[in-house]
């Protein structure tokens, strides 16, 4: 796999909790905008009219759909690696699934950046 390419998962890998922050600041933004105003429906207007709305929702979408396809992908990654047998393919498979925001930088790093023959292995 060509540097390009492992540098694009990587930033793909770290997009989910980059995008946590970005979505709770927008979340915060929201309320701390709603407790100012008098009217809450005013607030809610004035983000709408402002275009944040619209800047977060594809950025969501992008965010929760990409995650699922990296799971997937490192999920097939799991499986097809030689080097990873019995347990820690049983492992790798369940925390890629359960805890993805915190694995998916940690597989990537391993298993994909430090990969030097381009053939899967570490």
């Amino acid at each position: 796999m060509s540097g390009l390419k492992k540098g694009a998962l990587g930033f793909l890998s770290i997009y989910p909790i980059a995008y946590m922050f970005v979505a709770g600041g927008f979340i915060t933004y929201t309320i701390v905008r709603t407790r100012q105003g008098s009217e809450i429906e005013r607030t809610f207007e004035s983000i709408f009219e402002s275009g944040l709305f619209f800047l977060v929702f594809p950025l969501h979408f992008l965010a929760i759909f990409g995650a699922i396809g990296l799971v997937m992908y490192y999920i097939y990654r799991v499986i097809k690696i030689d080097e990873l047998e019995g347990r820690d393919m049983i492992l790798w498979c369940v925390f890629l699934f359960m805890f993805s925001f915190l694995t998916l930088p940690a597989y990537w790093y391993l298993y994909i950046w430090r990969d030097d023959d381009g053939d899967g292995r570490s």
